[in-house]
């Protein structure tokens, strides 16, 4: 019986902390999300200044 009570007072608290401050794991997805854009922006970055640093001669003439 005590067994019993403690999983509903688990139950019943896991659900209020995720009334109270969100769900976890998908507070964490949205990291990993915000995470990997900054890190495809940064990357992007990078493709840009590498591909102005490195022109051609023959591009900047027509360009």
């Amino acid at each position: 019986n005590d067994l019993e009570v403690w999983d509903d007072n688990a139950a019943t608290w896991e659900d209020e902390t995720a009334e109270e401050f969100g769900d976890p794991t998908q507070e964490i997805r949205r990291q990993k999300r915000r995470e990997r854009e900054r890190k495809l922006y940064e990357q992007q970055q990078r493709r840009m200044e590498y591909n102005y640093r490195h022109q051609p001669l023959g591009e900047k003439i027509v360009s």
